[in-house]
């Protein structure tokens, strides 16, 4: 009398895959955003970083849909080479990043940048810190 139309369910990996393939374009986007952002306004967003933790976190778990913590750990680990690469593209314009030298050579600044020891630097590791753990808490449905 009634038929019931369900789709096979996805198995774990799957969802992983699926979680994986929509989260890189959205960190892109972020990345791309924020060095926009930087650039036109040339201040520091702190607080953009917890957004982007959080929006990371929270695609994450909407495409993937996934229970194990390996979600978790990817939306933290994601979500740090994200933070990585936005810091990059605040230093280094986009049309450098091509060039080997002058892409170790950003990098060797953002490092130096998070090694600093006052307190505007620290704070800004704190709220990028704080982003990580948005994108660990939020990868996964609890």
């Amino acid at each position: 009398m009634y038929t019931i139309f369900n789709t096979p369910a996805l198995s774990s990996r799957q969802r992983f895959i699926r979680a994986i393939i929509v989260s890189i374009p959205t960190a892109i986007v972020f990345v791309l955003a924020y060095g926009l952002l930087y650039n036109t306004l040339r201040i520091v967003i702190s607080i953009a970083f917890i957004l982007m933790g959080y929006g990371l976190g929270y695609v994450i778990q909407k495409a993937g849909r996934g229970v194990k913590q390996y979600f978790s750990i990817y939306g933290a680990v994601l979500c740090a080479i994200t933070f990585i690469l936005a810091d990059l593209s605040s230093v280094l314009p986009f049309q450098y990043w091509l060039n080997p030298q002058l892409f170790g050579e950003g990098i060797q600044i953002v490092l130096t940048y998070y090694l600093k020891t006052d307190i505007n630097s620290l704070l800004d590791i704190a709220f990028r810190a704080y982003g990580v753990y948005l994108a660990y808490k939020y990868a996964r449905v609890i």
